[in-house]
């Protein structure tokens, strides 16, 4: 018998040279966060296909818009009627009613979209790799997913660098407040160009976020994170114009690291400009898709948009400045209307939705007749109705410590989704 074996034997028997067993939970820590994030998709993915679990058919207006940019042109491939392009003015709403695609824009005979086009460049993608055409809703639950496993990862990240005294299921509880909070499951529960737009630049900002807390819980801003980061900012600019102030907060970031002493400036110069340079491009990119269609960079395609008032002269009651005290009170004082088939957020023509008796309904009507009111999704009594407790936090200094601690507590699962 080998006397090397019979040694090696009796050694593992004995545990002297096997190999150290796995800490408790260091293999499976990894399988509670695995089923979290797998109820949270559910939950969004039963509201993004109406409780069905399917994905229907939504608007298909980026998928038409892959399809131009695979064929090589800017416009819709769906084509104006003859009956519209012979009205005397085919932006009047009431008589292009039931003639015209409705919120596109109409130009030299062609229908554009004035929506920002990076989802178009999306659905393209997926074209080229499915061959086939993809609704809205596959690309809106996954822009919702992404961004909220980015969201874990950006506050898991400053836990473990500045507030190690936290305990993880704090992260966990801002995640699911954030993944299935009322905006979010709004957003992915209407299949629309809308909503679509907004779910993608909400996401590409939330993984520019993410790569740039990742190279600074280093402590090593990387040219490769900033580059990274510039790139995601500006597809997210390209899906929605006005996150540019987000882009701006992140280079006061990169720049901020020089100035809390992280590096000389010269460095952090050159990571500002890893940060711009793609950044610059994108919106070039963006300038020349527009003076490509409209023969001016900065038309978008409102000036030919078909909805809203005529460009004869109308008020557009949605933007006029004799509703915005309404608007206000709508948005933050109203009580939102649910329902318990699909969709559960309901619209209505006009202002339908349940008032406070403190407010009363003649005074949200609109001064410009009737409009379309969407659900109020940011008063706090849908948004985060527990988390108006947090208010009360100071009274903790009266009432004591263990008071105003379990107030946080009630308000961490609904804070993120504010």
């Amino acid at each position: 018998m080998d006397r090397g074996a019979s040694g090696r034997r009796r050694a593992t028997e004995h545990g002297i040279g096997a190999p150290p067993p796995l800490k408790p939970g260091a293999a499976t820590r990894w399988v509670p966060l695995a089923c979290i994030a797998l109820a949270i998709f559910a939950v969004q993915a039963l509201f993004t296909t109406g409780g069905t679990f399917r994905f229907g058919a939504g608007d298909d207006y980026y998928d038409q818009l892959g399809e131009a940019f695979l064929g090589g042109q800017l416009y819709l491939p769906t084509q104006p009627t003859p009956q519209l392009l012979a009205l005397a003015d085919p932006y009047d709403p009431t008589a292009n009613a039931s003639l015209a695609l409705h919120d596109a824009s109409l130009y030299r005979g062609h229908y554009y979209l004035y929506f920002g086009p990076f989802p178009g460049v999306v659905h393209a993608a997926v074209r080229v790799l499915t061959q086939r055409s993809v609704p809205d809703g596959p690309v809106q639950m996954a822009s919702a997913s992404l961004a909220t496993v980015c969201f874990w990862l950006i506050v898991e990240r400053f836990r473990r660098k500045h507030a190690l005294r936290v305990q993880a299921w704090v992260t966990l509880l801002l995640t699911i407040g954030f993944g299935v909070g009322g905006s979010m499951l709004y957003l992915v529960a209407r299949p629309a160009i809308y909503h679509e737009a907004v779910l993608v630049a909400m996401a590409c900002t939330f993984a520019a976020l993410a790569a740039l807390s990742s190279a600074w819980s280093e402590g090593v801003l990387g040219a490769r994170a900033v580059l990274v980061c510039g790139v995601l900012v500006g597809c997210a600019i390209a899906a929605r114009v006005t996150y540019l102030a987000y882009a701006v907060a992140m280079g006061v970031c990169v720049l901020a690291w020089a100035a809390l002493g992280r590096a000389c400036w010269r460095t952090a110069l050159g990571r500002f400009a890893a940060f711009a340079a793609p950044l610059i491009v994108i919106v070039g990119l963006l300038l020349l898709y527009n003076w490509a269609r409209f023969g001016s960079i900065f038309e978008t395609g409102l000036s030919y948009q078909l909805a809203g008032p005529s460009l004869s002269g109308g008020v557009n009651p949605m933007t006029c400045g004799g509703n915005l005290g309404s608007f206000f009170q709508l948005y933050l004082a109203s009580f939102p209307r649910l329902q318990l088939h699909y969709p559960w957020v309901p619209f209505a023509s006009g202002p339908s939705p349940v008032w406070p008796v403190w407010f009363p309904r003649e005074w949200m009507v609109p001064a410009a007749g009737e409009i379309t009111i969407e659900p109020p999704l940011v008063s706090p009594f849908l948004l985060a109705p527990v988390s108006l407790l947090g208010l009360t936090a100071p009274l903790a200094f009266l009432w004591g410590v263990s008071l105003g601690r379990s107030l946080l507590l009630a308000a961490i699962p609904t804070l993120g989704g504010a």
